[in-house]
């Protein structure tokens, strides 16, 4: 059966790449184009600028994309593909010829292992030609979640920006779409990360959980408008928070990408998370992903800065402590003075989730809005039973107390009240849990601030949770 006829605007550009990606495709090869050790070291360069006969096969696109009528949109492609570059110092033909050979080494991965790899050509090229005429330029990154698990039952599809997806090679040959795709990411990151981080080691390979994120930015723009930086926080800040343990999940990198690009390999295009790094955490599984679903619609377009800086800051500091009596595991002091730090952090992160309403009295506000958000009911459900109220205020208070004396230099006041260190590490992973809620309770209501006089009151009527 004959192909169906394209229709495109940029027939020049269209014939090609179609002519060049089918004489790479179709030459001898003893290759198996399924393999790692093929496929681990794709970056090649279909065109070289240097060479005559490229220019002549090449200047019948540099001719129409540089037209009167196309001139604009592809200068704006390339100003914003290769922003980090001085575009002045080179010719803009030599830069054309680059982005495509970027968009091929981006695209062949993906069908060279099809049945039909032309009807793939034609899906992804059509694609790249609509955004290439557009004014919106997509930018993607893959931020790779260390000490994670993710036991999903769905496909991991947070929103229609954002996913989870375990990259990993392939132990046969597929010919499935969707997995060249996986296959194609998982060695565009490797040639990304090896170029960025040549000291990472195989961690990334071992555990390939990975966030994508993928929008649409105006091409007028400088930069994109967002933070991959602050976007993986946000996401982990989630995990931490719907986990239920002390366990540690972490970013170790994110790699940003551009249309068709694999110029991810500039350093200025990847973003490392050392902070996040510790050692001997235990592992995050998650089996409620329409929890982190829901959440993450909230918190995708929170204000990192304003809002949850503080509260990320303060959770990540309390999943670090322990690590002092874990080396002394006969100390009970040791063990408990963990916990009161641990226990610190928690009444930080309260701090900064109440902010300016817990003056004065700290301990009994805190305690009344946390007893508050831990008893209230929504339809027939609830966290603690209403009745509850005064024993969680209770213990609250009580343990807000504990801190103070540990903070305010009254450490041997404090290590008598903690008591036993089993006992004492029970109570503190109650607050935890505590702070977990109340923090779901703070990301998911928009209003959370305004309506702190009347949540201290007990009406709680209209706050949306996750559950």
């Amino acid at each position: 059966m004959a192909p169906v006829a394209t229709v495109t605007k940029l027939p020049a550009l269209h014939d090609a790449l179609l002519s060049t990606a089918e004489a790479f495709i179709n030459q001898p090869s003893s290759s198996d184009t399924t393999s790692e050790e093929y496929l681990g070291n794709f970056h090649y360069e279909f065109w070289d600028s240097d060479d005559p006969d490229a220019k002549k096969a090449l200047q019948p696109v540099f001719d129409l994309l540089l037209k009167e009528e196309h001139r604009r949109v592809t200068e704006a492609n390339l100003e914003f593909a290769n922003r980090d570059v001085d575009l002045k110092k080179h010719s803009i033909e030599l830069v054309i010829t680059e982005y495509l050979n970027d968009f091929l080494n981006y695209l062949i991965p993906r069908i060279i292992n099809l049945d039909d790899w032309k009807a793939g050509f034609q899906k992804c090229y059509q694609q790249f030609e609509t955004e290439f005429m557009s004014d919106t330029f997509t930018v993607e990154f893959f931020g790779h979640l260390g000490n994670f698990s993710y036991q999903f039952s769905d496909t991991g599809e947070l929103n229609e920006h954002t996913r989870i997806v375990v990259l990993s090679t392939f132990g046969v040959a597929t010919k499935h779409e969707y997995l060249c795709n996986k296959r194609a990411d998982f060695f565009r990151l490797q040639a990304a990360l090896s170029s960025c981080f040549p000291e990472i080691d195989d961690r990334w390979r071992q555990h390939p959980e990975f966030l994508h994120y993928r929008r649409s930015f105006p091409k007028a723009e400088a930069r994109p408008s967002f933070s991959a930086y602050e976007l993986m926080r946000k996401f982990v800040l989630a995990i931490r928070i719907l986990s239920p343990s002390h366990a540690k999940p972490f970013c170790d990198f994110a790699v940003a990408f551009h249309q068709g690009q694999l110029s991810g390999t500039m350093p200025s295009q990847a973003v490392s998370f050392p902070e996040d790094r510790i050692d001997k955490s235990g592992w995050v599984s998650f089996e409620w992903p329409n929890w982190l679903r829901r959440l993450w619609e909230q918190l995708e377009g929170a204000d990192y800065m304003a809002k949850l800086m503080a509260l990320d800051h303060h959770v990540d500091d309390s999943l670090k402590r322990g690590h002092r009596s874990a080396k002394n595991p006969y100390s009970k002091q040791l063990q408990i003075v963990d916990e009161l730090e641990r226990l610190s952090d928690y009444f930080s992160a309260f701090d900064s989730i109440y902010k300016e309403e817990i003056k004065g009295d700290t301990a009994k506000k805190l305690a009344n809005l946390t007893a508050r958000l831990m008893t209230h009911q929504w339809g027939n459900r609830s966290m603690r039973q209403p009745n509850e109220y005064q024993m969680v205020y209770d213990e609250v208070h009580s343990m807000y107390q504990i801190r103070n004396d540990y903070e305010h230099g009254r450490a041997p006041v404090a290590l008598r009240k903690a008591g036993k260190p089993e006992d004492f590490k029970e109570r503190v992973r109650s607050i935890g849990y505590y702070l977990k809620q109340a923090a779901i309770i703070y990301m998911m209501n928009d209003d959370f601030d305004a309506r702190i006089p009347q949540l201290a009151q007990g009406n709680c009527v209209g706050l949306h949770s996750i559950y």
